[in-house]
């Protein structure tokens, strides 16, 4: 068996195997297959979601101009070669410390920070209306630099947000 972690969008499911398969593969795989559902607003629980974010951070971000830059681009990807074993022994003591039972006293609370250029348009988008889209235009006007800085207690459910003009 194979243990598959999707999150809940509705195409997410054993049929589209066989829209993508011939029948006789497509049961061959879905027998195969023990699909886990991350919650409602929870696909961020897939270890899946966190790589897709992380790589489009590192090296999609910016204009790509077609697809075979982008291809090129995520042949290059990988994780450092500095990632050694000192790297999972710490990735090993973050996923314990996950794992531990909640316990109000002793609460797991996660924290980071992410500056954001805040970017003005320098004429008005042009709403979008039958046979078109919204029209943004290109060009913009930089207006400062926000921090963003989370705290979050997942057992727990709760959240802090801080924004300030700078760290």
């Amino acid at each position: 068996k194979v243990l598959l972690v999707m999150d809940n969008l509705n195409t997410h499911n054993v049929a589209s195997l066989y829209t993508a398969f011939q029948p006789e593969e497509a049961k061959r795989l879905a027998e195969r297959l023990e699909i886990h559902f991350t919650p409602k607003h929870g696909s961020w629980l897939n270890i899946a979601e966190i790589e897709l974010s992380v790589l489009k951070r590192q090296c999609l971000s910016g204009r790509i101009d077609c697809i075979e830059k982008m291809r090129n681009r995520v042949a290059k990807w990988k994780i450092p070669p500095d990632q050694n074993a000192h790297f999972v022994a710490a990735m090993e003591d973050v996923l314990d410390v996950y794992a531990r039972p909640y316990d109000p006293v002793y609460p797991v609370v996660c924290m980071d920070e992410s500056s954001i250029q805040l970017i003005g348009e320098l004429s008005e988008p042009i709403p979008a209306a039958p046979g078109h889209p919204e029209l943004i235009d290109d060009e913009y006007v930089r207006k400062g630099v926000a921090s963003i800085f989370l705290e979050v207690e997942p057992l727990g459910g709760h959240r802090h947000v801080k924004i300030t003009e700078r760290r």
